[in-house]
């Protein structure tokens, strides 16, 4: 099956490569895009090829993008939830009213969140994180100091500020108009680390890209855990072997101190991780798996669309 893609390019494209454009070309590498159409191109929408395959949206369920969910007609459509139903500090996300109401739009939702399958109304699938591989690789030799972070500290000052040692190494990602150069450049940045840390996320309650990012390009990954908030995305990985988990500054100080002085066991760790993710975690493997969940429910549409009169069919796909 082919799918239909609709998504939006980030203004401040670091990890949006992922969702967005990098998501675009790992369906049309794999032979799965049909049409796709970026929001933010100023391209003008070919709604007849949009009505012609069953559709992936990207957030799709905010309110300035149901306009081009209305012209899809009656075709199938997915929804990707990426942030969390609840932020890491216990409230709503700023987008789940909106997605709640919108909700029923859609056929169908993927959610990155653990804990949220069970939010939605509609049949909903797990979609964790991956790495587009294609981009993403180590590049050159690590030359900088201290435990790496990549990323900008609003929405993360408790978890920068726990840090009483000082073993942060804090960088910001290049930013280009190009996206594949502003990804490139991040493979690069994090391969100037022999280790790194993806913290919690400024919302969101699970595992973020970042962890997937680095493991790709082949270096040690300090993982926050919340055993209550990722019960799945835990099991992907195991401590010790592909990838360091750590539950607080204490625990972090730890392992850190631990394999500063096992060089060695951190470069076994980080290579395992860095197959890990290269075959079961890239973006080849989730188009298909996006694609193969999709046709599940599309199945399931098709039988009910065949008890529809075809006249209702045509109002729908004229709208």
């Amino acid at each position: 099956m082919k799918i239909n893609l609709v998504y939006h390019t980030p203004r401040q494209l670091g990890s949006g490569y992922m969702g967005s454009e990098g998501l675009k070309r790992a369906f049309e590498d794999n032979g799965l895009l049909n049409y796709s159409f970026n929001q933010n191109s100023g391209e003008g929408l070919d709604v007849l090829k949009l009505q012609e395959s069953p559709i992936f949206f990207v957030r799709g369920f905010l309110n300035g993008r149901i306009p081009i969910v209305a012209r899809s007609g009656n075709q199938f459509k997915a929804c990707w939830q990426s942030e969390s139903f609840y932020t890491r500090h216990g409230k709503q996300d700023s987008s789940t009213p909106i997605c709640l109401e919108n909700q029923n739009h859609f056929n169908m939702m993927f959610t990155c969140a653990d804990t949220d399958l069970d939010m939605y109304e509609i049949p909903t699938y797990y979609l964790p994180s991956w790495s587009c591989i294609k981009v993403l690789d180590e590049c050159g030799f690590p030359e900088f100091d201290g435990l790496g972070f990549i990323g900008g500290s609003q929405g993360r000052e408790d978890f920068i500020e726990g840090d009483t040692r000082g073993i942060l190494n804090c960088k910001r990602t290049k930013l280009f108009k190009d996206s594949v150069k502003t990804t490139r450049s991040l493979a690069e940045l994090i391969s100037k680390f022999n280790f790194l840390v993806s913290p919690p996320g400024r919302c969101f309650n699970g595992m973020c890209g970042r962890a997937f990012e680095i493991m790709a390009c082949n270096r040690l990954c300090f993982q926050y855990l919340n055993k209550d908030t990722m019960p799945i995305i835990s099991e992907y990985f195991e401590d010790g072997r592909n990838i360091v988990y750590w539950e607080d500054w204490a625990d972090l100080y730890e392992k850190y101190d631990y394999y500063l002085e096992h060089p060695m066991e951190a470069k076994v760790i980080a290579n395992n991780g860095y197959h890990l993710v290269r075959s079961k975690h890239n973006e080849a493997v989730r188009a298909h798996y996006i694609v193969d969940c999709m046709a599940i429910e599309h199945k399931k549409w098709g039988e009910d669309q065949a008890l529809i009169p075809d006249v209702i069919n045509e109002i729908y796909a004229n709208l």
